[in-house]
């Protein structure tokens, strides 16, 4: 998949992009569904994400799809990654197996991706963590997805952990959780939260400087 604009140009305005000012920003843009659900947290609790979305579907439950099929489709999709690419993959519920382990995940680092995004669960918990690659799960099972999945579409929109996300979607992740930012909107979000820091750094000097917080909302709103 050929994705429309340079990493450079992503992080520009994203890069100290925090996930509480984006849900506000969307949330008086009337879309307050793009927050993922806080089960899904980042396994490095201080860890930050930015990139662009790559979206998977995998449907649970007992599968005959073949391995080799299934592994294919994986590993293009994986293959297809460039540099900035965040999967985000969708796996329905029940979702009692995982999507990524410590070798899917150091194949997807190597390709450029900053990390990955999933309301599923992983394994190699230990392994991803010390090759310092950024992933936000809801668990973590032994269990891998063979013969319990399959993969249902790529690059297709995805509701993963109740937010709906298409692939080219900025995602954004840290200690307070993950946010896609669709792209139709994402500018304006940006313009919208620079505005809200220079507010915060106002109220901020203001309290600091002693006035009430009463007093503070009154000048500022």
């Amino acid at each position: 998949m050929t994705n429309e604009i340079s990493m450079t140009e992503l992080m520009k305005g994203w890069e100290k992009a925090e996930t509480p000012a984006i849900a506000d920003a969307l949330d008086r843009l009337g879309k307050s569904s793009q927050v993922l659900d806080p089960t899904v947290r980042a396994l490095d609790g201080s860890g930050v994400l930015v990139g662009r979305a790559r979206t998977m579907q995998f449907a649970p439950g007992e599968t005959e799809q073949d391995y080799d099929e299934l592994m294919e489709r994986l590993t293009a999709f994986i293959e297809s990654l460039q540099p900035g690419d965040v999967p985000v993959v969708a796996c329905g519920w029940p979702n009692r197996y995982t999507i990524i382990g410590e070798i899917v995940a150091t194949a997807a680092q190597m390709r450029g991706s900053p990390g990955w995004v999933t309301d599923g669960w992983i394994r190699d918990s230990q392994g991803i963590r010390g090759i310092g690659y950024q992933v936000f799960c809801s668990g973590f099972s032994p269990l891998s997805f063979i013969k319990r999945a399959r993969i249902v579409s790529v690059d297709m929109p995805v509701v993963c952990a109740g937010a709906f996300v298409e692939s080219n979607d900025i995602v954004v992740g840290d200690g307070d959780g993950c946010v896609a930012v669709p792209r139709s909107c994402s500018a304006e979000v940006q313009e919208m939260l620079r505005a809200d820091v220079e507010a915060d750094v106002v109220m901020r000097q203001a309290l600091r400087e002693g006035k009430s917080f009463a007093q503070v909302l009154a000048e500022t709103h």
